[in-house]
C-alpha cells in the first residue's frame, strides 16, 4: 500500500495494521469441563452450516449418550434449526442459546465444532482455542486452518 501511494499520489501516509481480534488473556477452567459437551458459535446463516453440526451431534449421540450441544448465535436460520432439532427429537441435549458474551463460557465445554465453509478470521475459533478447547472444522481457506492442526 505504501508503494502504491508513493507511486500514484507522491506521498506515503501513516499506515497501521489493526488485528482482526485479540484475547486479553488465555482462560482455563476453574472447575472441570462438562464431559462430552460441544459448543458452536456463529451467525445462524446457511454458509455456517450449523445444520450439519446438529446432524453430526444427533448421529454422535447414538455412540455417546452423554453428549450435549449448545449453539450460540442468532440469524435467519434459527427457525430451520429449531425445526431440525424438534424433528430429531434432540431438544433434551441440543440447545439454541441465543446471542451471549462467551468470554467466560468456552471453558465450560470440551469441544468446539464448526460446520462453516465460509470464514474470515474466525474470532469464535480464536476464543475457543484461547480457552483450551479442542476444535473440529473443515479445511476451508480461512479461519479453521489458522487454529486447527491436522
Amino acid at each position: 500500500m505504501r508503494e502504491q501511494f508513493r507511486k500514484y499520489v507522491g506521498m506515503v501516509p501513516d499506515i497501521r495494521t489493526i488485528p482482526a481480534g485479540a484475547l486479553d488473556r488465555l482462560r482455563r477452567p476453574e472447575k472441570p469441563r462438562r464431559p462430552f459437551s460441544v459448543i458452536t458459535a456463529s451467525r445462524l446463516a446457511p454458509e455456517k452450516h450449523v445444520d450439519w453440526v446438529v446432524d453430526a451431534c444427533v448421529r454422535a449421540k447414538r455412540q455417546i449418550p452423554a453428549l450435549t450441544l449448545d449453539i450460540y448465535g442468532v440469524g435467519g436460520e434459527q427457525a430451520v434449526l429449531e425445526q431440525r432439532i424438534r424433528k430429531a427429537d434432540a431438544g433434551a441435549y441440543i440447545h439454541l442459546m441465543g446471542q451471549q458474551d462467551l468470554t467466560d463460557r468456552y471453558q465450560d465445554y470440551e469441544l468446539y465444532l464448526s460446520g462453516s465453509t465460509s470464514e474470515g478470521f474466525g474470532l469464535s475459533l480464536m476464543e475457543a482455542a484461547g480457552s483450551g478447547l479442542a476444535l473440529i472444522g473443515f479445511d476451508v481457506p480461512y479461519g479453521n486452518p489458522t487454529f486447527i492442526e491436522d
